[in-house]
């Protein structure tokens, strides 16, 4: 930023510059503002003390019969737009409109910080904006994505405002006026117009330079790590050990060694057989009470190994459901791993390999730091192109963009319901008249037969040269609701199909062969385990494939703007979640143009995710950035220890408290992370009484909820801990318990076993008998049969609870019906 010195005029100009944090010395940097500052003479002509002002009427929801608020409306029509707003822009509250005039109030999110440092913060300056789209003057119109072109007669009057009221005026379609005050009505600044220009995504990519994919497309690389303490360790008992899976317990640090009495069926190396294997492995870890303070240590092989590699997309996710409980290391020599694991388990790392005298770590880096795109490559005009999943959003946008961008003249759309799938002779059709020869086809992929008589119909003068394997399925769950059954369901259509294609087409000229991924495989995804582990397995695949010398890449999407029989299920929590985690959807023509780029590099492997640089940062400074991007996302504070959560000081200041208020305290605490969790703009929006399932609450928001609060309490929560304690003040009530040293007082033994019978009577007896605990609970039944008339009525009164007890699965809720059954 530059300043200069003061004009005759008393004024002086500013400009602010920028370029990449890793630009070379020799880069250019672009101007973003320029303007004129002045001494400020006048006083406030406005004041917002009478509120809502009179004639004010309430926007109170979205549309009859809706629980949709006025802010959360908003925001859905401005991502609509093409605005992506996170958690730290989303303070927007209520909203009023007079006439064509728009009244709203605004808060502070607690993501972006405290208002020091700024005249007004950026965020709540632009969450006044937000409002905008209640304005009457232009309802009906098509909304366009516009930017603030120029700020005109802007004035602060006070400083630290963490909530506003906004007064917006309009003055035709790209004109607007502020006022804003603070909760008491007094001014605290305006802006006497703001004109908005209209800008288009390619202006936006523009912005970036010539080089934006660099900023989307990434490698994977080991970096070499030292651990901070020596090679020795006592005997580290191995619990199970599967092919070549071994899982090590972990009880404390690395002195005492904890093992459980954990029955799993071993043998056979298949993917999805060892990863039904390790998933159930992984199940009793977190089931069995007396293991809810230990971690496992997942050894395996090299992960280049596709079987692997499905295990370590499975550990991925449980580790990203459950931080802390798991860590996986990759070593030809489990002795080696014994030795190590002081030192592993001390670095803080989740995923390490051991080579020779080397500690290897896994870190994202810029594909184009690694190798340079073969722009020699090109696909046959003349050939065929098979695209699985052809009749979908993804597999038609790759279709047509082989025909349009690469003048392939013949394709084949395969996909198991072919003609039959909705829109595909609609598709067939639109993609013939571009001039193309199109085929749509019902086949199973996975069924090898079925896919060598599909092969042996492709012409002889258009051969196969092309492969694109798009297609998939899902099964969301929770790592403990998932089955070996729901593994295969995902593995099918992904993992079996891939190994078919690769198999039959070895022998034949291809110029690309390239795997849909996901990024879930890499990062690990929670409520996909199957879905991560079957994408793990596609990206090993393409490393195999290259080896052996035949084309492959895998691309590891992140997520698409277009919606498909994929992401369709996706709702606002969904995305809020994604972009809280510094995820950016592509549009269909970034991934398109990325598709082209990726399908030509030399990495048999790339990650194709938008990343948000801000979010990420804000993340790497509070220390919580995903291993991963740790060599990615530079962070300015250097610390010795991995930073600790905020438990103790959490403690500290409940225990500063009167103990009249701890109570509402740790409640405030608990709305704000609840707040955060749907992406609200703050506490206040909750509902202290209110069911978690009342407000939008299911499995995944559940799990993000307890690791939120595990974090800022450094207590060991269940993953039930939202069902166990099913409004934000009952579970205030229980942090409180866990927090405060002194006895709280006997058991309610009634109101427990009312529970426990509840959830007996919403799970399955053939689940209990696969679990071995069907006599114990036949016991439990007999003894108390006499209460068993009160079931229903228990049942009626929790469905909306009992409906979201199904998704985390009965393992959770059988280790807290024993573990309460022991208590007592």
């Amino acid at each position: 930023m530059s300043l200069s010195e003061t004009d005759d005029s008393g004024q002086r100009t500013v400009q602010v510059h920028s370029r990449a944090e890793d630009a070379g010395p020799g880069a250019d940097w672009s101007r973003h503002v320029s303007g004129r500052l002045a001494p400020e003479v006048a006083h406030a002509d406005f004041e917002l003390v009478q509120w809502p002002p009179a004639g004010a009427v309430l926007v109170e929801n979205a549309a009859e019969g809706t629980a949709e608020s006025a802010a959360e409306r908003a925001y859905r029509e401005l991502e609509e737009t093409g605005y992506g707003y996170g958690p730290a822009f989303r303070g927007l509250s209520r909203v009023w409109t007079r006439g064509e005039e728009v009244f709203a109030e605004v808060v502070l999110p607690d993501e972006a910080g405290g208002p020091d440092g700024f005249g007004v913060h950026p965020a709540l300056i632009d969450a006044c904006f937000h409002a905008g789209v209640f304005r009457t003057d232009t309802a009906g119109q098509e909304q366009k994505l516009v930017l603030p072109f120029a700020w005109n007669d802007v004035r602060i009057f006070a400083v630290g405002a963490t909530a506003l009221r906004v007064h917006l005026s309009f003055d035709g379609p790209d004109v607007v006026s502020l006022r804003v005050a603070d909760t008491a009505g007094v001014p605290v600044a305006s802006v006497g117009a703001v004109i908005a220009r209209p800008v288009a995504t390619e202006q936006l990519r523009a912005g970036a330079g010539s080089d934006w994919s660099r900023d989307v497309l990434f490698g994977l690389e080991w970096t070499e790590v030292a651990l901070s303490q020596p090679v020795s360790t006592p005997a580290i008992p191995v619990v199970q050990s599967a092919a070549d899976v071994t899982a090590l317990a972990v009880s404390g640090s690395t002195e005492e060694a904890a093992t459980a009495d954990l029955t799993a069926r071993a043998g056979g190396a298949g993917a999805q057989e060892l990863t039904a294997w390790t998933l159930s492995l992984v199940q009793a870890w977190l089931t069995e009470p007396a293991l809810e303070k230990s971690r496992l240590v997942v050894v395996t092989p090299s992960p280049a190994d596709p079987a692997v590699a499905a295990v370590w997309g499975l550990v991925r996710t449980a580790q990203a459901e459950h931080p802390d409980r798991f860590v996986l290391v990759a070593t030809d020599d489990r002795e080696t791993a014994r030795q190590a694991l002081p030192g592993i388990l001390a670095s803080g790392e989740p995923q390490l390999a051991l080579r020779e005298k080397a500690v290897l770590v896994p870190r994202l880096v810029r594909a184009m730091d690694v190798g340079g795109v073969d722009a020699g490559r090109e696909l046959d005009r003349e050939g065929t192109v098979l695209i699985t999943g052809g009749t979908g959003a993804l597999g038609a946008l790759v279709a047509r963009h082989v025909i349009e961008a690469h003048g392939v003249r013949n394709v084949l759309l395969v996909s198991r319901r072919g003609e039959q799938a909705p829109r595909a002779v609609e598709l067939r059709d639109e993609l013939t008249a571009l001039g193309a020869n199109v085929r749509v086809v019902a086949c199973d992929v996975a069924d090898r037969e079925a896919v060598a008589a599909l092969l042996a119909s492709v012409p002889a003068d258009a051969p196969l040269t092309g492969v694109v394997h798009t297609a998939g399925v899902i099964d969301d769950g929770v790592i403990t609701a998932l089955t070996p059954e729901r593994l295969d369901t995902v593995f099918r259509p992904k993992v079996d199909a891939a190994l078919v294609l690769d198999e039959l087409t070895r022998d034949l000229d291809l110029s690309a062969f390239v795997l849909y991924s996901s990024a879930a495989g890499t990062f690990g995804s929670p409520g996909q385990g199957n879905y991560a582990a079957a994408n793990a397995f596609l990206d090993a695949l393409a490393q195999r494939r290259r080896a052996a010398g035949l084309p492959a890449t895998s691309v590891a999407w992140g997520g698409w703007a277009e919606s498909s029989g994929m992401t369709a299920h996706l709702g606002a929590s969904d995305l809020q979640r994604m972009s809280r985690g510094g995820g950016v959807e592509l549009t269909s023509e970034e991934g398109l143009e990325v598709f082209d780029r990726a399908w030509r590099d030399p990495a048999p492997v790339l990650v194709a995710a938008k990343l948000d640089f801000m979010t990420l940062q804000a993340q790497a400074a509070a220390g919580s950035v995903h291993s991963l991007l740790r060599g990615l996302i530079p962070t300015r504070r250097q610390t010795t220890q991995p930073q600790r959560p905020a438990g103790p000081r959490l403690a500290e200041q409940l225990a500063a408290t009167s103990p009249a208020r701890q109570e509402e305290f740790l409640l405030d605490v608990v709305r704000r992370e609840v707040a955060a969790t749907l992406g609200h703009a703050s506490g206040g929006q909750v509902n202290a009484d209110q069911g978690f399932s009342d407000i939008g609450f299911d499995s995944l928001l559940a799990v993000e909820l307890r690791n939120r609060l595990t974090e800022l309490t450094t207590l060991r929560l269940p993953a039930t801990l939202v069902f166990d304690h099913p409004t934000p003040r009952s579970l205030a009530r229980f942090l409180l318990e866990e927090l405060r040293p002194e006895p709280n007082g006997t058991h309610d033994v009634a109101g427990r076993e009312d529970e426990f019978r509840r959830m007996l009577a919403t799970t399955p007896m053939a689940r209990f008998e696969e679990l071995g605990l069907m006599h114990t609970l036949m016991a439990l039944l007999d003894e108390q049969g006499s209460k068993a008339a009160g079931t229903a009525a228990v049942a009626e009164q929790q469905q909306d609870s009992t409906s979201l007890i199904r998704e985390m699965g009965v393992d959770d809720l059988i280790a807290r019906a024993m573990k309460e059954t022991r208590n007592q």
